[in-house]
């Protein structure tokens, strides 16, 4: 652990630093403002030994004013970039701290800005904070930075009963009946929930359930075999994140999960799968879910990224997650120039088809090379002139 040069921050470069602030980073999580079981230690720690591969912990700390930046180091060609742990598996990122966002967001940038010259670029994924950090870097001249609206997270406000509620919604109460009538047409239905660690046999079965969801034939099942596979696994097993497992049975048989993190605030519904042959028992499950969302008397229900038809049935209120990205050097800005040209081509079918077969850049976790760059830009000003 290295000290920084200016005021009481501290940083963090290696594994066993960051082992060090478990004890200070657990006692953050019980007084945080803005946080989320995704900047959690037990989290964060998992994603360093399964997802963290190529990454360096560049993680800052600041004594006096209770804020941990969670940040690691990779290298993208000769770009030095700058990323929260947990980038592309978490649906919210963000600092972990005691005092505002926005006063934490300044003083973390403020660091970065004094230590420019051990960074290119600045990523920032799946950002709640946006306009406080958009704030916070503006004064800074020579930071270029580029920004977009990500990805959108249906919550629920929870408050009075769930009669109540059902009331109010009345498609709700109409579906939550006919889910309940076709899911107990497959046998007996039980529903329940259990604690973490699970054990090795259900963490098998809800391989088995995605195996013959739809999100299997997709290439999209998390628990699919591979990295992505070993750093859930591993959470699902760790006695120090805060969650459950609901799980709804037909004939004894697991028709259908959800993860469901929990803090002082609210609930996270997390990786919900359902078998095919089963088709309403992951929404019969939500439904039990909610409703003992509102008997628990928890703050909201969060449904997390995805803006799907089926989560707008449970609310109107939304929570948007930017990315922002910002670079002190030129081969940085060359990189903000690759993301520019993929922010475009997400929006057009004939260039992400196109993105896909020449630029090889897929999911959110990957990240354009100097060569995709030029690629992806020439097929943006290529379909740009066609048009």
């Amino acid at each position: 652990m290295s000290r920084a040069a200016s005021g009481s921050w501290q940083l963090v470069r290696d594994r066993d630093g960051f082992a060090q602030l478990e004890e200070r980073w657990r006692l953050l999580e019980t007084q945080w403002e803005g946080g989320t079981p995704f900047q959690s230690f037990a989290w964060c720690n998992q994603w360093l030994k399964y997802r963290g591969k190529g990454y360096t912990p560049f993680i800052l700390v600041n004594i006096d004013r209770s804020v941990i930046a969670p940040f690691a180091t990779t290298i993208v060609g000769r770009t030095r970039v700058l990323r929260l742990i947990g980038t592309g598996d978490s649906d919210y990122l963000g600092l972990v701290t005691s005092i505002s966002p926005g006063e934490a967001w300044r003083a973390v940038i403020a660091e970065l800005h004094e230590r420019k010259d051990e960074w290119h670029v600045l990523h920032l994924h799946s950002i709640k904070q946006k306009d406080d950090i958009l704030s916070a870097l503006r004064p800074y001249q020579g930071i270029s930075v580029i920004e977009r609206d990500y990805e959108k997270c249906p919550r629920l406000p929870i408050s009075g009963t769930w009669e109540a509620y059902l009331g109010r919604r009345k498609k709700v109460k109409y579906e939550s009946r006919r889910w309940a009538k076709r899911v107990n047409e497959s046998g007996a239905v039980t529903v329940d929930s259990v604690a973490l660690p699970l054990s090795s046999e259900l963490v098998r079965e809800m391989i088995d359930v995605e195996r013959e969801s739809w999100k299997w034939e997709l290439g999209t099942a998390v628990l699919k075999p591979g990295e992505q596979a070993d750093f859930v696994c591993a959470v699902l097993q760790d006695p120090q994140m805060a969650a459950r497992v609901w799980c709804l049975r037909t004939n004894a048989k697991l028709a259908a999960f959800a993860v469901v993190f929990e803090d002082k605030a609210g609930w996270y519904y997390y990786l919900p799968s359902f078998r095919n042959s089963c088709t309403n028992a992951g929404a019969h499950l939500l439904s039990c879910i909610v409703e003992e969302a509102f008997r628990h008397g928890c703050g909201f229900a969060d449904l997390l990224q995805g803006d799907h038809g089926y989560k707008s049935l449970w609310t109107d209120q939304i929570i948007g997650v930017a990315e922002i990205l910002a670079s002190n050097s030129l081969w940085g800005r060359l990189l903000l120039l690759g993301y520019l040209a993929r922010w475009k081509a997400s929006q057009s079918g004939t260039i992400r088809r196109l993105r896909d077969t020449f630029g090889k850049v897929g999911d959110r976790r990957s990240v354009p090379t100097v060569e995709n760059v030029l690629v992806i830009s020439l097929l943006v000003g290529l379909v740009g002139f066609l048009r």
